[in-house]
């Protein structure tokens, strides 16, 4: 169930700041860059987030597709229903 909850919690915080790097979103969530990197690369995979081309080649930076979005929304409701 705890890893449902961080996962869940990722899209959260990704919805709420819009669009952010790993490094950001990791400190926001409390988990490991290492983990967050997982997490980031099976919702890639599954559609819900996509990397953002920025001028800096270096910096990664991603937010939620509109899949991404309605899974964020619905998360959101979830939480305010708690």
């Amino acid at each position: 169930m705890k890893l449902f909850y961080k996962t869940a919690d990722v899209l959260y915080k990704l919805g709420k700041l819009k669009i952010t790097n790993i490094t950001e979103l990791a400190k926001e969530v409390n988990i490991t860059y290492a983990q967050l990197h997982k997490y980031i690369k099976q919702f890639r995979d599954m559609g819900f987030v996509e990397e953002v081309k920025t001028f800096n080649r270096k910096e990664r930076v991603y937010k939620l597709t509109n899949k991404g979005q309605i899974i964020a929304n619905s998360i959101s409701t979830i939480k305010e229903q708690l």
